[in-house]
């Protein structure tokens, strides 16, 4: 099994890296360090700039505003993100009901599909940060743990 990196993934990592090298905000502070507000102001002008950058929905289809990037892609874009200590975006979840009551309407379809939608997009998160931080570091191997991965 090869787990290297296509060119493309490569270029992809390197156009992250060096974008997130140039726009991370110097100061990754929490809402009581700096006022509620503040905070919030911040974390929405950090979410603009990703936006502008194209970083926003990567993996929601080109036709829809998104990027259509690849599982690999996204993946990639969520370990450089975490290297770089960047701030998560503000509101991932608010925009998702009235993505669904736009879809299906205010009554019927959207009363079972919202809360069902947003417990798919909430186990997926769970699911991937997992992933992330247990299938993809390697920690295991270059800490010296390798006697406990089975063979």
């Amino acid at each position: 099994m090869d787990f290297e990196l296509s060119p493309t993934e490569k270029a992809f990592r390197e156009e992250v890296r060096t974008w997130l090298k140039a726009n991370v905000p110097a100061e990754a502070e929490e809402p009581e360090a700096a006022g509620q507000k503040e905070w919030i102001d911040k974390r929405r002008a950090w979410q603009k700039k990703l936006h502008e950058a194209g970083y926003v929905g990567i993996g929601w289809p080109k036709e829809y505003g998104g990027r259509g990037a690849t599982l690999m892609e996204q993946l990639i874009f969520n370990q450089e993100t975490i290297a770089a200590r960047a701030p998560q975006p503000i509101n991932v979840i608010g925009p998702i009901p009235q993505t669904f009551r736009a879809a299906f309407g205010a009554n019927g379809g959207a009363a079972w599909a919202a809360p069902l939608g947003i417990s798919l997009l909430l186990a997926r998160a769970i699911a991937s940060a997992s992933l992330v931080f247990t299938g993809l570091t390697r920690l295991p191997m270059t800490a010296g743990w390798d006697h406990v991965v089975p063979r």
